[in-house]
């Protein structure tokens, strides 16, 4: 009899939670707490709620939910904050309401404010075409950043990696120059050594990083891949003319460096030895 009591007592207090979630309140701060309720439609219910009201207070919640982390959620404030009346103020703001509303192409037009959005409506999306779209326009966006900062020819590809989160691979000849060498990948200039090529490529690499890690928001992502590659000339034969053979690209040196590691470092302080 104790146990059947209980059960109804309980029934009948879920009943009345739901009854009260989905009562139409015209109080915004009980709104904002329904919000956070996670019943069928609740958030759904309240965000036109909010529009509906369009007070002050109603306004800076749906900011609020249009400046979250969850692109579902910045897609339905931002439908609600145009019903209002409401513009962005700033190309911040232009940027992420233009993702939120699946304008991709007119948002990349603001540079990297772009990309932190981009990069979680990347990892929220599942269809194909879009996350290929996404995956184009944010290979742009990063790989202009990486070559600007640190003046060197490179690439920038979006993969996906084993735990199933993003990663970047940047990739490109690493060095000053593309032209193969006659006979190993350690005879230009100054590297006529294994160890000068990659004490020189290994500054490269953390230069890459360190630019990647200080100007891009990389939420998003498991990992940044740097990979270093050089050309190559090879001779076939064994009494082949010298200068003549096949160019070839080698990969020399490559490297990964996950999120977590990189939170641990402080880019402003941070040397070669720490990557």
């Amino acid at each position: 009899m104790k146990y059947k009591i209980i059960i109804g007592i309980s029934i009948v207090s879920i009943i009345g939670s739901g009854i009260w979630c989905y009562y139409p309140h015209q109080d915004t701060d009980k709104i904002a707490y329904k919000m956070k309720v996670p019943f069928p439609g609740l958030y759904s219910r309240c965000i036109s709620s909010l529009a509906r009201i369009g007070t002050p207070e109603a306004v800076n919640i749906l900011l609020g939910e249009f400046h979250s982390g969850i692109p579902a959620h910045r897609a339905a404030a931002a439908r609600a904050l145009s019903k209002i009346g409401w513009q962005p103020s700033n190309d911040r703001e232009r940027a992420i309401y233009l993702v939120a509303y699946g304008k991709y192409q007119d948002a990349a037009v603001f540079g990297s404010v772009v990309i932190k959005p981009l990069i979680e409506e990347f990892g929220q999306v599942k269809e194909a075409s879009v996350r290929s779209q996404l995956s184009v326009i944010l290979q742009k966006e990063i790989g202009a950043i990486v070559q600007k900062i640190t003046e060197i020819q490179v690439s920038a590809d979006i993969e996906e990696g084993s735990s199933g989160l993003p990663r970047i691979v940047i990739t490109g000849h690493l060095l000053e120059g593309e032209k193969p060498d006659d006979s190993s990948p350690y005879v230009r200039g100054d590297y006529t050594t294994k160890e000068r090529l990659e004490a020189k490529v290994k500054y490269r690499i953390y230069d890459i990083y360190r630019c990647i890690f200080q100007v891009i928001p990389m939420g998003g992502f498991h990992s940044v891949v740097v990979r270093c590659n050089h050309g190559v000339r090879v001779q076939e034969a064994p009494f082949a003319i010298p200068g003549f053979g096949s160019d070839r690209v080698m990969t020399i040196f490559e490297t990964s460096l996950s999120l977590a590691g990189a939170q641990r470092l402080d880019w402003q302080y941070a040397t070669l030895s720490d990557v």
